[in-house]
């Protein structure tokens, strides 16, 4: 299962939201958002959304490879 989660191409499979997902340059993937200006605003709510994202992601991820096991 590694291999699978190694391979972010799969992450449409378990990531709730996710269209589309490519490594760039055989490089890590990964994401980073900074507020800014009157968007700070809005960082607690961000938290909040960000919050419920990652533990839907949490629950797709564990029922995706619940359904790879043999």
């Amino acid at each position: 299962m590694i291999p699978y989660l190694a391979d972010f191409a799969h992450a449409e499979d378990w990531g709730p939201g996710t269209e589309r997902c490519v490594r760039n340059g055989g490089g890590p993937v990964g994401n980073e958002l900074q507020f800014a200006g009157v968007a700070k605003l809005a960082a607690p709510l961000g938290k909040v959304v960000f919050e419920k994202l990652g533990n839907d992601t949490e629950k797709q991820l564990v029922k995706t490879l619940d359904g790879l096991a043999p």
